[in-house]
């Protein structure tokens, strides 16, 4: 585990610490699995054709058809819909054919489902969700009908493919309703709220922000453990503070109107982080590592290559057969990515139209 002087503590520390740690991930990976070359070349185009218009603009949260009786109600279902963004990619192909929709879709469909259900989507809700309802609302099924192996005529239930799926989703939700419960809040949103007021006491920007959000929901600190060395991302916590400061701009008082960052990159380098990792590998800028045990990041595990991992990582792929045409997105190519994506941060922040916003919108065109 990461020692009390690894883990950031005071508000802003943790941007550098994210840095760092994957800085340290990105020099440990094997020069024949990056291309900086191909990178550096992009750059040095951009240069020669970016003029002082603004580019592309950073991607815009998801517009929600809804009325919210209150703005707690609001952040709660914009909280659910960060935390779980990007945690069905690696499942992509499954989820598509159970439910004829993209993972993302998979998500903001579920989220307001559970919404516009009966039940209020309070701490204690969201603490105590069957996995039938996840199932339900996701549109994930648990079982499917089979035939049975020895009886003619006769069929049998089994678990389907996307029943980890929905299980995954299941203990996101109930580990952060029960973090809103032990804090004393009956909502989520409650704590987004109170984050973001302490962010607004000392004039914050967005990094302090999410700082406290962590504090105060430990589920958005998405640390692990690589190698035996801390990673940093944070990316949900970070993609959350962007949304809200994009979407209420000035409204309740510019509760979410954070402060100028201090430097380029101080918050929103990681949104995305899961797709921009696909988008590098993609450009072929990183190779995947054709040993890796490939694992997502709240998976619980990591791509270490011990005998455990792999014995376990050899069962569960004899036990169910998943159609996906892509690899699972690591801890170490998540890492590698947000170290990318720093490096071509300081390679740009010198020009004048480099503005934290303009410079996170340009670096997401990675991600077309």
């Amino acid at each position: 585990m990461p020692t009390p002087t690894e883990t950031p503590s005071t508000a802003d520390s943790w941007l550098p610490t994210v840095r760092a740690s994957c800085q340290r991930v990105l020099d440990a990976c094997p020069a024949d699995r990056l291309d900086l070359a191909a990178m550096d070349a992009w750059l040095a185009e951009l240069d020669t054709t970016t003029t002082d218009a603004s580019p592309a603009t950073a991607l815009q949260p998801p517009p929600l058809p809804l009325r919210f009786e209150t703005l707690d109600d609001e952040l709660t279902v914009r909280c659910l819909l960060e935390l779980l963004e990007g945690e069905l990619d690696n499942s992509e192909a499954l989820v598509q054919a159970a439910s004829n929709r993209s993972a993302r879709d998979t998500i903001l469909f579920g989220v307001l489902s559970l919404h516009i259900s009966n039940e209020q989507l309070n701490a204690h809700r969201l603490a105590t969700i069957p996995l039938a309802d996840v199932a339900s609302c996701f549109s994930l099924p648990l079982q499917r009908e089979v035939p049975h192996p020895t009886l003619p005529f006769v069929t049998m239930g089994e678990r389907t493919p996307t029943w980890e799926c929905a299980e995954h989703v299941r203990k996101l939700l109930t580990t952060l309703g029960t973090e809103a419960e032990q804090a004393g809040q009956a909502t989520v949103g409650a704590l987004v709220r109170q984050a973001a007021e302490r962010a607004r006491a000392c004039q914050g920007t967005a990094a302090v922000f999410v700082d406290e959000l962590v504090r105060l929901l430990p589920s958005f600190d998405d640390q692990s453990i690589l190698h035996g060395q801390p990673v940093f991302t944070r990316s949900a916590a970070q993609r959350l503070a962007q949304h809200l400061q994009q979407h209420f701009g000035n409204e309740h008082n510019g509760l979410f109107a954070f402060a100028e960052p201090k430097e380029p990159g101080d918050v929103g380098t990681a949104c995305h982080l899961h797709r921009l990792a696909r988008s590098l590998m993609a450009r072929h800028w990183l190779l995947p590592a054709a040993d890796t045990i490939y694992t997502t990041v709240a998976g619980g595990t990591t791509p270490e290559n011990d005998t455990a991992a792999e014995t376990a990582a050899t069962e569960d792929a004899s036990a169910v057969e998943t159609p996906s045409s892509q690899p699972d997105v690591t801890i170490e190519e998540r890492a590698v990515a947000l170290a990318l994506v720093e490096r071509a941060a300081q390679r740009l922040a010198h020009f004048p139209w480099a503005t934290p916003a303009r410079l996170e919108g340009l670096l997401l065109l990675l991600l077309r």
